[in-house]
């Protein structure tokens, strides 16, 4: 009982954001960005390292760094990749699976040059659910708060131009519009990334929407209701588990929950809709 009076917060907060971040997934399915989303969150955890190693030179125990410079390479690279993808003749989806694997090996090889970045800051910035605590349980809540605000008011703005993009292949026009969706992406995966692991963050954004968006729903508030339980309930179920198991990597079991729940909550809707009005919410159709 004592873990889990200890533990309470980082599950509410840890469970609020996996839910928020499955909404903001169904948009990033619907643009067919997934690897993008691969690539830019793995950018984040290079704008770590190398924050936490200005932190080392400056002789500074500043917290701010380490998100400002995720933030901004993160930035950089948005926009310098989402320019060679809109370019490209190649296949995007191999672009940016490239860029992934390259990025994942610059984070490596900072670690190996930067030997003067302390472990226990690593441990800090580095994105383990199960280490946050005081106040990056609290910023991290009110930012996920706020995100899931944007979400509410922008949400049928985006899922429009979705649709307009990916099937009647019309470019976006409303240039507020664009750029509200992509910073809010790029910033509030960022911020997820550093407090809550990149494999964590990834399967709560991506997975329950790869496989659910193409079950039939009665309208896009049931099927961001279903979203955001199945990942809510993926990780709290995944937290609780590790603590009563406690020889059980917590962000592992979190994550192999979040997939459990998605294919039971999968089957469950397709034996109950089947023979109910079919709106078809799968990437192609938005």
């Amino acid at each position: 009982m004592a873990l889990f009076t200890f533990f309470l917060s980082a599950i509410l907060v840890s469970t609020f954001a996996c839910g928020v971040l499955s909404l903001f997934g169904s948009i990033v399915i619907a643009r067919e960005r997934i690897t993008n989303v691969l690539f830019y969150s793995q950018t984040a955890k290079i704008g770590m390292v190398l924050g936490l190693f200005l932190n080392t030179v400056l002789d500074s125990k500043s917290t701010l760094t380490p998100f400002l410079f995720s933030l901004l390479l993160t930035a950089i690279f948005y926009i310098v990749s989402e320019y060679i993808g809109a370019k490209a003749l190649a296949n995007k989806e191999a672009i940016f699976l490239a860029l992934f694997a390259i990025a994942s090996q610059m984070e490596e090889l900072f670690l190996f040059l930067f030997k003067g970045v302390e472990k226990h800051e690593l441990g800090q910035f580095y994105g383990d659910i199960v280490t946050i605590e005081g106040e990056h349980i609290f910023w991290l809540s009110v930012i996920t708060f706020l995100f899931l605000i944007i979400f509410i008011f922008y949400e049928k703005k985006w899922f429009i131009e979705s649709f307009n993009q990916m099937i009647l292949k019309i470019k976006n026009k409303n240039f507020d519009n664009f750029v509200l969706y992509h910073v809010s992406v790029m910033i509030f995966i960022t911020i997820c990334v550093l407090f809550m692991g990149l494999w964590l963050t990834i399967v709560s954004l991506l997975v329950p929407s790869i496989f659910l968006s193409k079950l039939p729903f009665k309208n896009r508030w049931i099927y961001y209701a279903v979203l955001f339980f199945v990942s809510a309930g993926g990780c709290s179920l995944g937290f609780v588990g590790s603590l009563l198991i406690e020889s059980i990597p917590t962000t592992p079991l979190i994550i192999c929950m979040i997939g459990l729940t998605t294919f039971f909550v999968r089957i469950v809707i397709k034996i109950n809709l089947t023979n109910q009005p079919n709106i078809n919410l799968e990437v192609k159709s938005l």
